[in-house]
């Protein structure tokens, strides 16, 4: 009788070779000579005049989205439904046989590279990568401006707009409030470069050919976000002051899912240097700045709830923000975001449900377990908003 880890195993050479290397398969044909009598196809003659490079490129766009399509797929059969394996007289719940199927599935030695025919059509490039470090750091920082930086200011403006301040008080709040968003980015860069010198944390980011961390390719991630000259934000952000915001909500964090309890210790090596290096430390230097540059009146208007202050409402959205972009970009293929613990990598987007739900989660979330701020005798210091 097969073993567990024998069924495991052979459930995911089924799934390999039947759905992912299938739907690769396709691909490659559709690229290179398939055509189909077909009118919601005629699209297909327009392709067939793109060059090499152009289809590498779209097939390369392909992989990722059925990556990240069958991940998620497997994540939903572990959260709400279960697969089961009928073997003899046996029923056996597929997910329940491993911590993750989603893990197993696209994992440095999961299901693709032990079982795929096609483990290597990330590499079908045909020409070698000539890009330069400073045009990789500007791939990383300009979607992280508009998606991060713009967002988080875009969202508070919404805030402020609603708030009733009139247009030089909230002018004022503004300023600061991009001073908080600057100082959370640059605070998380300073703990990414720390826990990359230590070798427990990186960040990635792929070229075409390979993955490149970021912090051996720049001088200073924090400084390439603010240099007033020729920083990411100096080049590519729309926002300006609170008139040009678009104004967005402010949306709750999504309710927690539970991660796999193995991953847990993983986590929260993470919660903790994200609270106490980047939270914390923002409120550190933020709060005193919202003292001395806005007058009673103003701290007064803001003030609405003791517990919740309008510093950690941004820094919350802005690592929101940061991490939704971070998994987006880890799905298509275009970094890497990874924990290094027992000397084993784990990519962060592979094994939470979210880090909105771990950051946010209220009682025994990672900001009421690690940061100096999470009880209201610690938050007297910090200016007051909803």
């Amino acid at each position: 009788m097969p073993s567990e880890a024998e069924l495991l195993n052979a459930f995911g050479l089924h799934f390999i070779r039947e759905v992912h290397d299938l739907g690769l398969k396709f691909s490659e044909q559709f690229l290179e000579s398939f055509t189909l009598d077909n009118p919601e196809w005629s699209f297909t003659k327009e392709i067939d005049g793109l060059p090499p490079e152009t289809k590498a490129l779209m097939h390369k766009h392909t992989q990722a989205v059925l990556e990240i399509t069958l991940q998620r797929f497997l994540s939903l059969l572990e959260d709400e439904y279960q697969l089961v394996q009928i073997d003899g007289q046996r029923a056996l719940n597929i997910s329940a046989l491993t911590d993750s199927l989603a893990l197993a599935y696209k994992s440095k030695d999961g299901w693709i590279s032990s079982y795929s025919e096609m483990a290597n059509e990330r590499e079908i490039a045909s020409t070698s990568s000539t890009i330069s470090s400073d045009d990789l750091l500007k791939q990383f920082g300009k979607p992280l401006v508009h998606e991060v930086y713009d967002h988080s200011l875009d969202q508070c403006g919404g805030l402020l707009k609603k708030s009733g301040l009139d247009e030089i008080k909230s002018d004022a709040v503004f300023a600061l409030n991009k001073k908080v968003v600057e100082l959370t980015l640059f605070n998380f860069f300073n703990m990414l470069e720390y826990n990359s010198c230590m070798n427990d944390m990186q960040l990635r980011i792929y070229d075409g050919q390979k993955f490149h961390r970021l912090t051996e390719i720049s001088d200073g991630l924090g400084g390439d976000l603010i240099d007033e000259n020729v920083g990411w934000i100096a080049e590519f952000s729309h926002v300006i002051n609170l008139e040009n915001c678009i104004g967005f909500a402010i949306h709750e964090a999504s309710p927690a899912k539970v991660t796999t309890s193995a991953f847990i210790p993983i986590l929260d090596q993470l919660g903790k240097a994200l609270i106490e290096e980047v939270y914390d430390q923002t409120l550190d230097t933020s709060s005193p700045l919202f003292q001395d540059k806005l007058d009673p009146e103003v701290l007064t208007q803001l003030q609405q709830d003791s517990r919740v202050s309008i510093q950690q409402l941004i820094i919350k959205t802005t690592l929101s923000n940061l991490f939704n972009f971070l998994q987006s970009q880890s799905s298509i293929g275009n970094l890497e975001f990874s924990l290094i613990k027992g000397g084993k990598l784990y990519n962060i987007a592979e094994i939470t449900h979210g880090i909105d739900g771990d950051l946010f989660n209220g009682d025994g979330g990672w900001i009421d377990r690690f940061s100096r701020f999470s009880r209201q005798d610690e938050t007297s210091n910090i200016v007051p908003f909803t």
